[in-house]
């Protein structure tokens, strides 16, 4: 199976369970995993929507978790992007309904 499929699979399990991202601290040390990959500084990978960006929907942050998992793709890191992830416990998730998926909170 391709990085790409696992990525896909990976992130509609984690839609199924209601969960959106790694909680703040968590999501911080998984882009700081990420950015150790990066070749200079306009190869940032995609930023966490943490601190103001914290209204954001639970679909919001789960896209952009995803827009990080696919960078980490292109980048070479995706089986320590994932290992990190896979490892984190459940109450490290952000979590969400179904229902309020796309709610913003304000």
């Amino acid at each position: 199976m391709s990085d790409e499929a696992r990525a896909l699979e990976y992130l509609n399990r984690l839609r199924q369970q209601g969960w959106s991202c790694p909680k703040a601290d968590y999501w911080v040390r998984f882009h700081e995993l990420l950015s150790q990959n990066s070749s200079d500084d306009l190869d940032q990978p995609p930023r966490p929507f943490i601190l103001a960006a914290l209204v954001e929907s639970a679909g919001s942050k789960h896209c952009c978790l995803s827009e990080q998992l696919y960078w980490a793709i292109g980048h070479g890191c995706f089986e320590k992007a994932l290992e990190f992830l896979e490892h984190l416990e459940a109450r490290h998730w952000e979590k969400c309904s179904p229902e309020q998926w796309d709610t913003v909170f304000d």
